[in-house]
């Protein structure tokens, strides 16, 4: 899932795909939306649903999708909605942001000033102020133009959020939280904190003043000064990648308590051409690096990684590990990694409570 919205009516609104949730039924929004997959979605201070696709966007009112085909310059892919208080809609796309206004568009790029080009994120602040996040940083649309903030000091934002007090809160993939004060930005939480992780993927405040934080190791909510941890194994949540956050306008009175760790297993075999490794090392994580900028080991930089060694058979077995998803590598020579992998990705486990799961074999050539 890549971004989700709250109707009036309290419901979810997934994309792609613009599916329905109301929190016990899942079904496709009809009449279906245009545009083969959304990859956007917003709901504007009247209730209407704005998608957005590739080529353009649209609005659904009074029962029926008007859509908005994206003017020449403006980009083709849209990445993110925001709507403003005037009712104008804001969108970033693979070539900077656009605005639409009901009756045409304005395209804003490194000609007018703004310094990115892939915009991924978009907020409209209280003050009427449009922030980008992008692929060279962060900028700010404000009375006096752009104000631009480099990667080197905010990050690649992949979550915005305004607060109660006007502050900016950012969120990086690789760099925790900060907060913007209206003069400078500032660490405002890392893992050192009680997170779960630096890696943020998406902010959203509830209606009680509280900050809910999605990361790629679980969801976090700051209740006072302490952060509540959901990961699978002690919520009912089903992947601790968190990609996307919306939060119904109905406070809850308390965020709803943590259970005792459900726990299960893993095992799995690694084999060096036709007969086993003996004494491989393995590790486990719930998300391995498939750059070659790792260290020691591809979990390295990942929380509640685990170590092991393959028995004579080549056999691995990971007990009492926590239910959730995780990947495996193994070092079948010094500094020599292997996994299994799918579509650019590391293939992940699911673990289940007081079951065994048995992993694809790990094998390297001689």
């Amino acid at each position: 899932m890549r971004d989700i919205a709250i109707d009036g009516q309290g419901r979810a609104l997934l994309a792609p795909g613009l599916r329905l949730c109301d929190g016990d039924l899942l079904r496709d929004l009809l009449p279906a939306a245009p545009g083969g997959e959304q990859d956007a979605v917003a709901v504007d201070a009247q209730g209407r649903i704005w998608v957005g696709y590739y080529g353009g966007v649209a609005v659904l009112a009074e029962g029926r999708w008007q859509e908005m085909p994206l003017a020449a310059g403006c980009g083709r892919a849209v990445r993110d909605l925001a709507c403003g208080a005037d009712g104008v809609v804001w969108v970033g796309t693979d070539a900077g942001l656009a605005r639409y206004d009901g009756q045409g568009w304005r395209c804003y790029g490194a000609q007018s000033g703004l310094v990115g080009e892939m915009v991924d994120r978009v907020l409209v602040d209280g003050q009427g102020r449009v922030w980008a996040g992008h692929d060279k940083g962060l900028s700010v649309l404000g009375p006096q133009g752009w104000t631009h903030y480099p990667l080197d000091a905010i990050g690649f934002v992949r979550g915005l959020v305004a607060d109660a007090q006007g502050h900016v809160l950012a969120g990086s993939l690789y760099h925790g939280i900060s907060l913007f004060d209206g003069q400078e930005w500032r660490p405002y939480s890392s893992a050192e904190s009680g997170l779960p992780g630096d890696r943020i993927t998406a902010l959203a405040n509830d209606a009680a003043g509280r900050l809910w934080v999605g990361t790629r190791y679980g969801l976090a909510v700051q209740d006072g000064d302490h952060w509540i941890i959901y990961r699978e194994a002690n919520s009912g949540l089903g992947d601790e990648r968190v990609s996307a956050l919306a939060l119904s306008a109905i406070a809850l009175t308390m965020p709803p308590p943590t259970s005792t760790p459900r726990l299960g297993r893993l095992v799995g075999q690694v084999r060096r051409g036709r007969g086993p490794a003996a004494g491989a090392r393995v590790v486990l994580c719930s998300e391995l690096s498939l750059s070659q900028g790792f260290g020691d080991n591809p979990c390295e930089a990942t929380p509640n990684r685990r170590e092991t060694r393959t028995g004579a058979d080549g056999a691995y077995s990971f007990d009492d590990l926590p239910a959730g998803h995780y990947a495996v590598a193994a070092e079948v020579a010094p500094g020599q990694w292997m996994m299994r992998t799918r579509v650019l990705d590391a293939v992940r486990y699911a673990v289940r409570e007081g079951e065994t799961t048995v992993a694809e074999p790990i094998e390297a050539t001689e």
